[in-house]
């Protein structure tokens, strides 16, 4: 292997944002968008993963057919389906979800576009 090579990269150390982060929160932090693994007071380190598929909070009358495109609407903390506004793109429904379902299953890009 190469003596520069680091690590996988599927998990970064990022800042904790404003208010703290818990477990499983999203978390978008420049261009990248992960998922907490612990949780983490404001400004200290906090690891997120990059990758995988999430069960992740779904804006109210939204939905999703398998591998519809997936927004982060961060002034909200969930996710949609509206590229507009800022929202930036975060990975594909890995199931189909209804506007009444809470939640979206969404394989994560590993970055934010």
């Amino acid at each position: 292997m190469a003596k520069n090579y680091l690590h996988e990269g599927w998990t970064i150390a990022v800042p904790a944002p404003t208010g703290g982060v818990h477990s499983g929160d999203p978390i978008l932090v420049g261009s990248f968008f992960g998922v907490a693994n612990y949780d983490a007071e404001q400004t200290l380190p906090v690891e997120i993963t990059l990758g995988g598929a999430w069960q992740l909070p779904k804006a109210a009358t939204v939905t999703f057919a398998v591998g519809a495109a997936v927004y982060f609407d961060a002034a909200a903390g969930n996710v949609t389906s509206v590229s507009t506004r800022g929202n930036k793109l975060i990975g594909a429904a890995t199931q189909s979800a209804g506007a009444g379902d809470a939640v979206a299953i969404v394989r994560l890009n590993g970055v934010s576009v």
